[in-house]
């Protein structure tokens, strides 16, 4: 089970990308009785349309409510690679389609957290991702991987596997598959590390 580090309230946003990460989430918050709306954007890649069409048609099965968003193809920002429009683009439409007094959860867990900070600390400024900021919450942070794995096996989620998670000429690919198993090999214990940052800064937020 997993361990929270922020509480999800009673009415929720999920964001939902048809991976593993996020439809662990959502059967989650499906299995905890939550009211969920469920956010989704395609990227305008081959699989961005597959994923999107693999979401709604969970939704419209399981009766979830869902909001579907699309990438303007007429972006081309200079000096900007892939994954920084990507994401501001996702991010800028979860937040015009949800309600400011809503929650909108994301699928973050501790091994995302390992690699952004890994990513921030090489570029001088080490980062955690908050688990709280504005509307979004991100009560996974202290959970790995695994538990997801697991989760999915278990209780049979389905989910998509993005084939360019494998393809390190993005950066958050190349740091997840290449910098990361190295980094272990030099420390072990760094998911405990973190971990333990992300429990001593709700403590400090709660004290």
């Amino acid at each position: 089970m997993f361990k929270l580090l922020v509480p999800i309230p009673k009415e929720i946003f999920i964001a939902v990308s048809g991976g593993i990460d996020s439809m662990v989430v959502l059967d989650f918050c499906m299995m905890m009785k939550k009211q969920i709306t469920v956010l989704t954007f395609d990227h305008g890649t081959e699989f961005g349309k597959i994923s999107t069409e693999f979401v709604t048609d969970f939704c419209d099965k399981k009766g979830i409510s869902l909001i579907q968003g699309k990438i303007q193809s007429n972006i081309d920002w200079l000096h900007k690679s892939k994954e920084e429009i990507w994401r501001f683009c996702r991010y800028e439409f979860f937040k015009q389609n949800s309600n400011p007094n809503n929650k909108i959860i994301t699928a973050h867990h501790l091994n995302d957290a390992i690699e952004t900070w890994i990513f921030t600390s090489l570029h001088g400024n080490p980062f955690l991702i908050p688990p709280k900021r504005d509307n979004f919450i991100r009560p996974f942070l202290t959970s790995e991987k695994e538990l997801f794995v697991q989760w999915a096996k278990n209780k049979k989620v389905p989910y998509l596997n993005d084939p360019s998670n494998n393809d390190s000429r993005y950066m958050r690919n190349l740091i997840r598959n290449e910098i990361v198993p190295n980094a272990l090999r030099v420390n072990p214990g760094l998911p405990k590390v973190i971990r333990k940052k992300y429990l001593e800064l709700i403590q400090n937020e709660n004290s």
